[in-house]
């Protein structure tokens, strides 16, 4: 979570106090994300023991958006508007990068 909040923080050039609200906010849905996850047999970083079907990925992203969506409906309160298309960008290039991984663990189908 550090290394991703650095980057994130980097990236939409947060001020002090714009920092001490987002961390809270994106430690919690990294925490709820990375438990909804592991309940599926996977992590935050693509890794698990298993290779989820496409019910469980589906049941999963259901689980997820609401997590996702909270969290966007707080940040929106407190980022400015570029801050949040950089936001969503970030996000957006996450899940790029997981729908990679997932392709890879399910031998590209």
């Amino acid at each position: 979570f550090r290394d991703s909040f650095a980057q994130t923080q980097e990236r939409l050039q947060l001020t002090d106090e714009q920092k001490q609200q987002v961390e809270p906010i994106l430690r919690a849905r990294f925490d709820a994300s990375r438990s909804v996850m592991e309940k599926y047999g996977m992590s935050p970083d693509g890794a698990g023991q298993g290779k989820p079907s496409r019910r469980e990925m589906r049941s999963m992203a259901k689980e997820l958006k609401p997590i996702r969506e909270k969290a966007d409906q707080e940040l929106a309160e407190i980022l400015t508007d570029e801050q949040l298309d950089e936001y969503r960008e970030i996000q957006e290039e996450s899940r790029t990068q997981m729908r990679e991984r997932m392709k890879g663990r399910r031998g590209g189908r």
